[in-house]
C-alpha cells in the first residue's frame, strides 16, 4: 500500500541522505513475514509492525486463523511482579517456542521464556554480547581470549583450548573485511544441535603477507597508529591454513582427519555452507580450489574425525557457488546427496550416489536456475524449491516456488503471481545463533506442508501469504504499508529490460526518477555501476539493497539514475556469467551499459545524455567508474569513483585468481593506472582512510598515474572511514555536489 508518502524537504542533500541512509526500509511496515514454527509444523508466529506499535501473532497453518500470540496483560503483570522490575516496559523479538506451549523474548538485555498465558516466566540468562557466540539452547556462550576459545556458562568461564597463539589461533576471522573489527565479532564456530559441542577452525596465518593501514587520528588522540593484518594477493605462495576441530564443553577435542583447508579469501566456514547433521554425528563442509574450478563436498564423523569425500564438482566456475545463487546440498537418509551443478550451463538439481562422487542423476532441466532448496520430503520423494528464469516474459531473476518428484516428473509451479517472491530461507549453515531467539525464522514449515512467501517488485510493495504444498493460498497475511516510506513527490522505481550489445540478449535493470518528475522536462543521467562477477545489483524486491539505496539517494538529488546487470554478472546462464571471467576489465559489460542507456534514452526523451552521462560506484564499482571513463570518454563524462579496487594484482587473492586466472600475465593491463591517460572527463576519487578491504594505496597508485599524466582530478580521503565511505554524510554530500556542478551544471 502506498499512501501520502514521506516528506524530506526540498534540499537535494537532505533528500539524498534520507534514501541513501536506508531509513526507507525502516519506514515500510509489514514488508516481511518471518515465521517461527512449532516443531510439528501446525503453528507459527510472526511480528506485525504498525505505526502504532508491534503485534505478535499466532497463525494456525491448516486454517489460516490468526490470533494474538500471548496474553499481553497477564505477561505484563507477571513481569511487573519480578523482584527487580526491568526498565523496559515491553518484551521484544517475541516468537513461538518450538514446543508451541511457550514464547521466547528479550527484555532488558536478558532472554526469557514464558507460557503463552503469561503466568509462568523463566529467565534464560543474558543476551549474547556482539563478541559472543551463543549456544542454541542459551546455556553457554563462546568468546575468544588470547587466541583461544573460552566457554562462559552458569558455572563461570573456562578455556576450551590453550595452545592458540598469535597468528595461529582458534575461531578467528581471516577475511579481509573483518580484520579491524575482529575484537567486536563473535568466534567463528558452529554449535551442534544439542549445544554440547562446537566445530571450529584453528587457522595459521603466520606465513601470509601483511597489508598495512595508518590511522592518522586514533580515537584517543595519540600519534598515528599502524594497523597490519594478513592479506594475501594474487600469486602469493602462502594462504591461511585451517584445521577443523570438534570440541566438547570439557575441552575434549577431535581433529578432522583431512589436509588443512587453504584459503586465500574468507574463513572456509563462511565462504561455503557448513553444518552439523541433525543428530550431531556428522559435519558437512565444502572445500573450493584456489582457481575456483573445483569444489569438494566432505562428510566428517564428529566422534572419530574420519572424513569422506561425497561429491567432486569440476569445470569452469564449478568451485564458486558462493559467488552465484545456489542451493545448499542435502544428504538423504539413504546416503544420496541432493546436489546442484551448472555443468549443463544452468544450475540444476541432481542426485549423487554414495561412494561415487562424480555420479550425477538429473532431476531438473531447462534454461533456468534452481536457487534454493526449501524442503525435501524423503517419504513422498519430492523437493520443494525456488527457481528463477523458467517462466517466459518474466524478469529472469524473479523467484518462483516449485515442487518436483525425485525422478524429475510432476514439476509444478506453486506461486502464480508474475512477481518476485521473497522467502525466508533455511539457515542451517550460519555461524552464530542470534541473540534472543536461539533459532532463525524459516519460511517453510518443518514438514514442508506450508510455506510463506511475499510477492513484490521494485515498484510493488510486498504482499505476504501462506501457501500449502499444492500452491493454494491458505490466507493472505500482510499487505505492506509503504505510505510513510517513499517520498510523496518522487515516482516509484521503473523496472526495465533492453537488448544488450549483441542485439539478442535481454538485460534487466531499474530506473529511478527525481522528485517532481515531469516527462516534459529533461534530466541528467547517472549510471550506478558495480560490475563485479559475483553479484547482480538491480533489485527485484521493493526493499532497498545497498546499491539501490545509493541510486535512490542520487535520484532524490535531481537525477535519473539506473542499475543494470550486464553480461558477466551471475543469476543467468553460465555463459552469461563467464562473460567477464578472464576479462574483468569489462566490468559486467561496460559496452552493454552504453548501448542500454542509449536505447533507454531513445524511448525516454526526458533522459538527457546529449552532453554525457555520469558514472559512479564503490569497490568494484569504483574500478568500473574509472575504466568506463577511460574506455568510453565521450559517453561517461563525469565520474565519482569510491574505494575502487584499482589494481587487482594487489587486491585479495581469490577475487582475481578465480575470475581472471592464475597466470600473472592475465592481470597485465587491468590496473586503473594503465588507462589513466585516457580519462578526459571530470573525475572525483573518494577513499576511506581505514578501508581494510581496498586499502588507500590502491587509489594512490591511480593518483600517481594521473599526476604523471598531468591530469586534472579531484580527491577526498575521509579520516577513519572504512569501505562503506560512500554513505558517509560528508562523502555523500560531496558526491551530490560533484554531479550537480559538473553533470547538471548547477552550483
Amino acid at each position: 500500500m502506498l499512501a501520502n508518502g514521506s516528506s524530506t524537504g526540498t534540499d537535494p542533500h537532505e533528500r539524498a541522505r534520507y534514501l541513501a541512509s536506508g531509513l526507507r526500509n525502516v519506514r515500510v511496515f509489514n514488508d516481511t513475514v518471518r515465521p517461527f514454527w512449532s516443531d510439528d509444523g501446525k503453528l507459527f508466529s510472526y511480528c506485525r509492525r504498525t505505526p502504532d506499535g508491534t503485534d505478535y501473532l499466532l497463525v494456525e497453518a491448516g486454517t489460516g486463523r490468526v490470533a494474538p500470540l500471548f496474553d499481553r496483560k497477564a505477561l505484563a503483570a507477571r513481569i511487573a511482579a519480578l523482584p527487580v522490575a526491568p526498565e523496559a516496559a515491553e518484551p521484544v523479538d517475541v516468537r513461538l517456542a518450538r514446543d508451541a506451549t511457550a514464547i521466547e523474548f528479550r527484555l532488558d538485555e536478558r532472554l526469557w521464556r514464558a507460557t503463552r498465558d503469561g503466568l509462568v516466566l523463566t529467565d534464560l540468562g543474558p543476551v549474547a554480547a556482539p563478541a559472543e557466540n551463543v549456544a542454541p539452547d542459551h546455556s553457554a556462550r563462546l568468546v575468544i581470549r588470547d587466541h583461544n576459545l573460552w566457554l562462559v556458562d552458569h558455572s563461570g568461564k573456562r578455556p576450551l583450548t590453550s595452545d592458540g597463539e598469535a597468528g595461529n589461533g582458534y575461531g578467528g576471522f581471516l577475511g579481509f573485511d573483518y580484520n579491524l573489527a575482529e575484537a567486536r565479532c563473535p568466534p567463528i564456530a558452529l554449535w551442534s544441535p544439542d549445544s554440547s559441542r562446537i566445530a571450529t577452525l584453528r587457522t595459521d596465518l603466520r606465513q601470509v603477507p601483511l597489508a598495512h593501514l595508518i590511522e592518522a587520528i586514533p580515537p584517543d588522540g595519540s600519534r598515528p597508529r599502524l594497523h597490519s593484518f594478513p592479506y594475501p594477493v594474487p600469486g602469493d605462495e602462502h594462504g591461511a591454513l585451517s584445521e577443523l576441530w570438534f570440541i566438547d564443553r570439557n575441552g575434549q577435542r577431535v581433529p578432522a582427519r583431512m589436509d588443512r583447508l587453504v584459503s586465500f579469501g574468507a574463513n572456509p566456514l563462511i565462504s561455503y555452507p557448513a553444518w552439523w547433521s541433525d543428530n550431531g554425528g556428522h559435519f558437512y563442509l565444502h572445500e573450493g580450489s584456489r582457481d575456483g574450478d573445483r569444489l569438494d563436498f566432505w562428510q566428517v564423523d564428529t566422534a572419530t574425525g574420519d572424513t569422506r569425500r561425497l561429491v567432486i564438482e569440476e569445470g569452469p566456475a564449478a568451485g564458486r557457488p558462493c559467488f552465484s545463487p545456489s542451493p545448499q546440498p542435502q544428504v538423504l537418509r539413504d546416503g544420496r546427496i541432493l546436489w546442484s551443478s551448472m555443468a549443463d550451463g544452468w544450475r540444476h538439481l541432481y542426485f549423487v550416489e554414495p561412494g561415487d562422487p562424480r555420479s550425477r542423476r538429473r532431476i531438473t532441466a531447462g534454461g533456468w536456475n534452481v536457487v534454493s532448496i526449501l524442503h525435501v520430503d524423503e517419504d513422498a520423494e519430492t523437493v520443494l524449491f525456488a527457481a528463477a528464469g523458467r517462466e517466459p516474459r518474466l524478469d529472469p531473476y524473479y523467484l518462483q516456488v516449485y515442487s518436483i518428484r525425485f525422478d524429475g516428473t510432476d514439476l509444478r509451479r506453486l506461486t502464480h503471481q508474475d512477481l518476485n517472491h521473497d522467502l525466508s530461507l533455511p539457515s542451517r549453515a550460519l555461524t552464530q545463533v542470534p541473540a534472543g531467539s536461539g533459532r532463525y525464522p524459516n519460511g517453510t514449515s518443518p514438514d514442508g506442508t506450508f510455506f510463506v512467501a511475499a510477492h513484490e517488485a521494485p515498484d510493488r510493495p510486498p504482499v505476504s501469504a501462506l501457501y500449502d504444498r499444492n500452491g493454494r493460498v491458505v490466507t493472505t497475511l500482510e499487505h505492506a504499508d509503504a505510505g510513510a516510506a517513499w517520498p510523496a513527490d518522487m515516482p516509484l522505481p521503473e523496472p526495465f529490460h533492453v537488448q544488450a550489445l549483441d542485439g539478442e540478449t535481454e538485460l534487466w535493470g531499474v530506473l529511478y526518477k527525481p522528485p517532481g518528475f515531469d516527462p516534459e522536462k529533461s534530466y541528467p543521467v547517472i549510471d550506478v555501476i558495480y560490475g563485479g562477477p559475483q553479484v547482480f545489483m538491480a533489485p527485484k524486491s521493493f526493499g532497498q539493497t545497498t546499491y539501490a539505496r545509493y541510486a535512490e539517494g542520487l535520484a532524490a538529488a535531481g537525477f535519473v539514475t539506473l542499475l543494470l546487470d550486464g553480461p558477466g554478472t551471475p543469476g543467468r546462464s553460465r555463459d552469461f556469467w563467464l562473460h567477464s571471467h578472464g576479462r574483468m576489465e569489462s566490468c559486467g559489460g561496460l559496452a552493454d551499459h552504453v548501448t542500454a542507456i542509449r536505447s533507454l534514452a531513445a524511448d525516454r526523451p526526458w533522459m538527457d545524455i546529449a552532453e554525457g552521462v555520469g558514472l559512479t560506484g564503490f569497490s568494484g564499482g569504483g574500478y568500473a567508474t574509472v575504466r568506463g571513463m577511460a574506455v568510453h570518454p565521450d559517453f561517461f563524462t563525469v565520474g565519482v569513483s569510491i574505494c575502487g579496487n584499482h589494481d587487482v594484482s594487489l587486491y585479495i587473492a581469490n577475487w582475481a585468481e578465480m575470475f581472471q586466472g592464475m597466470d600473472a600475465g592475465s592481470r597485465r593491463g587491468l590496473a586503473s593506472a594503465d588507462v589513466a591517460d585516457r580519462i578526459a572527463g571530470k573525475l572525483f576519487l573518494v577513499q576511506g582512510e581505514m578501508d581494510d578491504n581496498v586499502q588507500p594505496s590502491q587509489m594512490l597508485r591511480l593518483v600517481d598515474a594521473l599526476v604523471k599524466a598531468d591530469a586534472d582530478f579531484d580527491m577526498l580521503i575521509v579520516p577513519g572511514a572504512g569501505h562503506g565511505v560512500a554513505f558517509h554524510p560528508y562523502a555523500l554530500r560531496r558526491t551530490v555536489d560533484y554531479f550537480l556542478r559538473h553533470l547538471a551544471g548547477r552550483e
